[in-house]
């Protein structure tokens, strides 16, 4: 078997608020592996953007992990924070964020970030950058990239800064592109323009793509494979199309049923709501939305059974094979 890019194993991070503890991740294991295209999908307050950003090294200060692994390439981040390590992360890992705003400062021009970032990261010139930018911008399918590279954030469009940002990601040349629902802040053209491109690039550079979304209709267009998260712990996951055709767990059964499908066709919502992050529970996190649950589900973790190529965790399936 081949050695994951990423194995994620018990990771636990909260969050400490004036409101309380806010229990983000509460267990995670997950392994991405080379090559391939993982989308993590579930609700917002799932924990997908906290899995994310702790893989990545950019937690913020206020996040604790408690305990776990983030094993990278062979690199334990979570014992190994050295400043080479730290280095390699930032070098190796591409990060595309929700918010294009929020890649860039409102204060200076694109060139003047890039050359910021990428002298830092890939220890070259400010020339290079710029010979490095260029190509990058023009990878993204941005024509005007002089006028691009002179423009403060606010200057440009929506899809044009978000182009601006996965071109950012790519002049790095990563191993791995994260890309934390890149599409949600963006018109519906210019979204699937977006998500057309980020598959394109994804085989062009040859990357490993983990993307966050809570979309099952992007999972379906970008992902091989796709894990489905519910209150900070990884409820089901296999091949995209396995878990759209015969989902498992109730959570992504609702999920599924929740997907736009034919113009009028009225929507079948899920239940109730998250439970509230800053408590604890002793078994699935789901039984006060699910229709199956019995009193062993509010009592017990439920157990994790392997089914094919899926795996779900579920009392549900307690003796199937």
């Amino acid at each position: 078997m081949n050695t994951p890019i990423v194995s994620v194993r018990n990771l636990v991070v909260n969050y400490y608020t004036f409101s309380g503890v806010i229990k983000a991740l509460r267990g995670v294991d997950l392994d991405v592996q080379h090559g391939e295209s993982l989308c993590i999908v579930g609700e917002s307050g799932s924990g997908k953007s906290t899995l994310a950003q702790a893989i990545a090294m950019i937690l913020p200060r206020n996040a604790s992990v408690e305990r776990g692994s983030i094993i990278y390439d062979g690199i334990d981040l979570l014992k190994n924070t050295s400043p080479e390590v730290r280095a390699k992360v930032r070098r190796e890992i591409g990060m595309i964020f929700q918010d294009p705003a929020t890649s860039f400062s409102p204060l200076f021009t694109i060139k003047q970030q890039f050359v910021d970032v990428l002298t830092e990261v890939l220890k070259v010139s400010p020339e290079e950058v710029l010979s490095i930018a260029r190509e990058a911008l023009k990878s993204v399918r941005l024509t005007e990239v002089d006028r691009v590279l002179d423009s403060y954030p606010h200057e440009l469009s929506g899809g044009m800064l978000q182009r601006a940002s996965i071109a950012l990601a790519l002049a790095k040349k990563p191993k791995l592109l994260i890309a934390d629902e890149p599409t949600t802040n963006l018109d519906v053209t210019t979204q699937a323009e977006i998500l057309k491109l980020i598959k394109t690039l994804k085989e062009e550079y040859n990357l490993t793509l983990l993307m966050i979304t809570h979309n099952f209709g992007i999972a379906a267009y970008i992902c091989d494979r796709t894990v489905v998260m519910y209150a900070g712990l990884v409820v089901e996951e296999g091949s995209t199309k396995n878990l759209l055709v015969n989902p498992l767990h109730p959570y992504t059964k609702g999920l599924v049923k929740a997907i736009p499908r034919i113009a009028g066709e009225k929507l079948t919502p899920i239940p109730g709501f998250l439970p509230d992050p800053r408590e604890d529970f002793k078994g699935c996190p789901f039984y006060s939305r699910c229709s199956y649950a019995t009193s062993k589900c509010t009592e017990t973790p439920p157990p994790r059974i392997v089914l094919g190529d899926q795996v779900v965790y579920c009392h549900l399936y307690e003796g199937s094979k």
